[in-house]
């Protein structure tokens, strides 16, 4: 992309949005990991008290700055999964834990925690595996 033909028109640097982009290798590789892809994305942070409100600015300039990390999978198939990109981007809520958590298992807990886990798949077979 040309820099000086990206801001042309606009109020202030930056402030051009990308309505679409192209699914891209990254995406594919995420889809293809399950069927459909699993929709979820989980960032673990170890913060110090009172930096939730700098890390939930940061997620929202990273939504705004890469459209995918706001993205929704709105059809799946084999070949092409198509991906929705609402405007404006959804509001992700920071979720504090009291006690430090290993990796693994809040991995785990979160997974388990999406509405679309305990559902099986149209054959039957469980969600995920």
């Amino acid at each position: 992309m040309d820099p000086e033909t990206e801001h042309a028109g606009t109020a202030e640097p930056g402030a051009a949005a990308w309505c679409a982009r192209a699914v891209c290798g990254t995406e594919y590789s995420w889809c293809r990991a399950v069927p459909g892809g699993t929709g979820t994305t989980l960032l673990a942070l170890r913060l110090t008290r009172g930096g939730g409100a700098a890390a939930q600015a940061a997620v929202r300039s990273l939504q705004s700055a890469h459209p995918v990390l706001r993205a929704h999978i709105r059809a799946a198939s084999t070949s092409s999964p198509t991906l929705a990109f609402p405007s404006p981007a959804p509001e992700l809520a920071l979720a504090p834990q009291p006690s430090a958590l290993a990796f693994d298992s809040l991995l785990e807990r979160e997974l388990n925690s999406n509405p679309w886990a305990s559902e099986p798949g149209p054959d039957g077979a469980p969600v995920l595996f």
